[in-house]
């Protein structure tokens, strides 16, 4: 399978660099049958990210109950992992496609916008340290809100700072998103160009 990866891998970066209207075809091609239905999917998990971040806030803005462990924001953590956990996965997988994640053949093809792309998108959902196939590893936003929730909630301080840090976290996580979203997107944008100017 991983032969057959970089197999395909190797002909997509020859027919990238290659001319003629073969490879205009085959171009056009990739754009439309794999490269524009990733970006898609991308923008389908980035939203889930950001609503989810939105209602977290919207929880912990409420007075009661106290943010301790058992606060409902962490539940909703649980399910919302739970329950965009496809998305996740199919991204990923779409991404391995372009980009052969860790190989030697991805490494040289650092500097292809299509290689740009790929691994890109692979880091804004993989939990650095973590394989794809971990339960909480293809979720690196949540989790790292969720650890770090977890800190400020058994932290000794009174309820409204522990929220008001809560409130922060959530905020600067989202515009961490969002600076990674931007950079996807120019990705996408340079790859798009590439291919099809």
């Amino acid at each position: 399978m991983v032969g057959d990866i970089l197999s395909g891998i190797r002909f997509l970066f020859d027919a990238i660099s290659s001319k003629g209207v073969r490879s205009r075809e085959y171009k056009k091609n990739l754009m439309q049958n794999f490269v524009e239905p990733l970006y898609a999917q991308f923008e389908i998990v980035h939203k889930e990210y950001v609503t989810s971040f939105q209602n977290y806030r919207t929880l912990l803005s409420q007075s009661k109950p106290a943010l301790n462990p058992k606060h409902p924001v962490f539940a909703a953590m649980q399910n919302d992992h739970a329950l965009s956990d496809t998305d996740r996965a199919k991204l990923t997988g779409m991404s391995k496609h372009l980009d052969t994640f860790r190989s030697e053949v991805g490494k040289q093809m650092a500097a292809d916008p299509a290689g740009r792309l790929a691994q890109s998108v692979i880091d804004y959902v993989l939990t650095p340290g973590h394989e794809l196939t971990e339960r909480w590893g293809l979720n690196a936003p949540r989790k790292s809100l969720l650890i770090k929730l977890e800190g400020i909630a058994s932290a000794d301080l009174s309820d409204a700072k522990k929220k008001s840090a809560a409130t922060e976290l959530i905020d600067d996580l989202a515009e961490g998103l969002q600076r990674k979203y931007l950079a996807i997107t120019q990705s996408y944008m340079n790859l798009k160009a590439n291919l099809l100017g």
